[in-house]
């Protein structure tokens, strides 16, 4: 949608970089790659013990092992996936360019995928923008995002509007998107 083919609106583009997240404690780049490398480290002790690595992935690993047209339980392929792609990340411009250059293998790119969600869902538990959901009355600590540019954003969308006006100035950035 242009701003063309809605002369009334008021046009607003944000660009926003791929190291935004980084003032909220999220991780970029190498920090990324380095989690990703770190949560598929696994190790085969005893010829069928695993250790090491995310246990969420392993756990998912011995599921996909079950489903049918797959390894016959044997998730040796998944280890190897998981391998490959950590001893790459060091040199990987990025997971994703990584996966896509090795497209042809499913299971490169269910590790990847898998790391990536694991990666970004540990560190979204140890982010400013965190909410406790124990508790449904507990909200954003908006004191833990007050020297970001998250709150300078906020401060222009808000500034001289009523407070009822908020969501629809929200609304009319989301529609740009």
């Amino acid at each position: 949608m242009t701003a063309a083919s809605h002369p009334s609106r008021t046009s607003l583009v944000l660009v926003v970089g791929a190291g935004a997240s980084k003032e909220v404690n999220l991780p970029v780049g190498n920090e990324l790659k380095d989690a990703i490398a770190s949560s598929l480290a696994f190790r085969l002790e005893n010829g069928w013990s695993v250790t090491g690595g995310d246990r969420t992935i392993i756990e998912v690993f011995f599921r996909l092992v079950k489903q049918p047209n797959n390894t016959r339980g044997d998730i040796n392929p998944y280890l190897q996936a998981a391998d490959l792609i950590r001893r790459a990340m060091p040199q990987a411009q990025s997971i994703d360019n990584f996966i896509d250059s090795h497209r042809s293998d499913t299971r490169v790119a269910q590790c990847g995928k898998l790391a990536i969600v694991a990666c970004i869902l540990k560190a979204e538990r140890a982010s400013s923008l965190r909410v406790d959901r124990s508790n449904i009355y507990n909200k954003i600590k908006f004191e833990d995002v007050a020297n970001t540019w998250f709150n300078g954003l906020f401060q222009v969308i808000a500034q001289s509007c009523q407070r009822d006006e908020v969501p629809d100035r929200l609304r009319k950035i989301s529609d740009l998107i």
